[in-house]
């Protein structure tokens, strides 16, 4: 399973994204971040957590930050490997 940060910046009607893949062996939700498709664009700050089938196709969760949310990825021993903040 992989973790893509995708982080998005309108700039004079173009976009500039940050893009970031993390292999992660699970995923829990903690905290009270809700996972959902952001209706339409502008999409700014989504993490996509998404396992990758054979056919390369992605499936997964959205979840577009809010002001004030944490968002933090940890090994299975517990050590914080990356946090994103809004």
């Amino acid at each position: 399973m992989y973790l893509n940060v995708i982080l998005a910046n309108p700039s004079r009607h173009k976009y500039k994204f940050k893009d970031e893949i993390i292999h992660v062996k699970s995923v829990a939700y903690v905290e009270e971040m809700k996972s959902h498709v952001p209706d339409k664009p502008p999409f700014r700050d989504v993490i996509f957590i998404h396992p990758i089938d054979r056919d390369d196709r992605y499936v997964g969760d959205f979840i577009e930050m809010q002001e004030g949310d944490t968002f933090r990825v940890y090994s299975d021993s517990g050590v914080l490997l990356k946090e994103y903040k809004k």
